[in-house]
């Protein structure tokens, strides 16, 4: 299973301890120098330093030893939304010259689109044993098309079910998604990811520094 967080409890506990770890140790920095013991602050600052880049070397050292990934037709990705899991998989992938109808205004001239229909599903097996059968509201989603050469693209439209919508365990849904790529365009994969913060300094998340991704293969 491809999961952008696979350790979700303990990424995210480290998370908040290190937070916390933080907060007291500027709040005694503070303490200390007001109360005229200098030399405490700075040994008190000093710890704060070595928390911080004991942090730092995990979240990076963890990214250093990832893997990137490219999911054929219908494959999963799983995204943690900490008692659950939602995932998504592309279904089809279409090219046409023009904006089909059902995407709405007509461009200005004709080119290169390709339609991503990308599934979301609720995969009811990951859910805790207490948690029910109420509804999921996801966590927002950056989507983007990178060719062979680096370059990105957003979607310009889209149609069908929007990613935001609340979800049952089991149950699923099909966004369609319009990118226009330039005709030379190739080796061609889409990205889904979480929003940056707080997930990039999440140890061992997708979004986190240098971490692999996991992308969609797209063909062409």
């Amino acid at each position: 299973m491809i999961v952008d967080l696979p350790l979700a409890p303990i990424s995210i506990l480290a998370f908040l301890g290190t937070c916390l770890f933080v907060v007291a140790m500027f709040g005694m920095i503070i303490y200390f120098q007001v109360s005229g013991r200098p030399q405490r602050a700075r040994k008190t600052l000093e710890i704060l330093a070595g928390g911080i880049a004991l942090y730092a070397v995990a979240l990076i050292g963890t990214s250093l030893f990832s893997k990137e990934y490219l999911l054929g037709r219908g494959a999963e990705k799983h995204f943690c939304e900490l008692d659950c899991h939602l995932a998504y998989s592309v279904t089809a992938v279409a090219q046409t010259p023009t904006v089909p109808t059902e995407f709405g205004a007509t461009p200005e001239k004709a080119g290169r689109y390709l339609i991503v229909t990308l599934r979301t599903r609720f995969d009811e097996t990951t859910i805790g044993a207490k948690r029910g059968d109420g509804l999921l509201y996801p966590n927002s989603r950056d989507v983007s098309l990178r060719d062979g050469s680096g370059k990105l693209y957003s979607p310009v439209a889209s149609t069908g079910a929007p990613l935001s919508q609340s979800v049952r365990p089991g149950q699923a849904y099909e966004t369609k998604l319009l990118f226009r790529v330039p005709e030379d365009a190739r080796e061609l994969k889409m990205f889904v990811s979480n929003t940056e913060w707080p997930n990039s300094f999440l140890i061992g998340h997708e979004n986190s520094p240098m971490h692999k991704k996991a992308y969609f293969d797209l063909g062409g």
